[in-house]
């Protein structure tokens, strides 16, 4: 009995230290400009809750600046709520690599290492 015990509490203990399930999506493609040749990263991130608030993102822990603010209204794309299925992009326009991308929402963080 007290082995059932030992191993159910491990297990209770375990799962509260797990990873919540992630709250969005995140794909990132290069893209080249067609009129200047230059190329940078398209983020794309895509809430598959109901319901999320992105609150930041960082690529590379912080070493690379993204495009913060809409290129018109100089509003700046984050914090945003997104319903499922919706998405916004973001732009890299730093020369740096993708290494590592965490988007933190309202309900805790995703990572993607490339």
């Amino acid at each position: 009995m007290k082995r059932a015990l030992s191993i159910a509490l491990f297990a209770g203990l375990l799962a509260a230290c797990s990873e919540p399930d992630p709250q969005v999506s995140i794909e990132a493609w290069e893209h080249t400009n067609r009129h200047t040749g230059g190329t940078y990263f398209v983020i794309e991130i895509t809430s598959i809750e109901e319901q999320v608030t992105v609150e930041d993102m960082l690529v590379n822990r912080g070493n690379c600046d993204y495009s913060d603010k809409t290129p018109y209204s100089r509003k700046p794309y984050l914090p945003t709520d997104l319903k499922y299925g919706e998405s916004i992009e973001l732009k890299i326009y730093d020369d740096c690599s993708l290494t590592e991308i965490e988007v933190v929402t309202d309900s805790g963080s995703t990572v993607i290492n490339y």
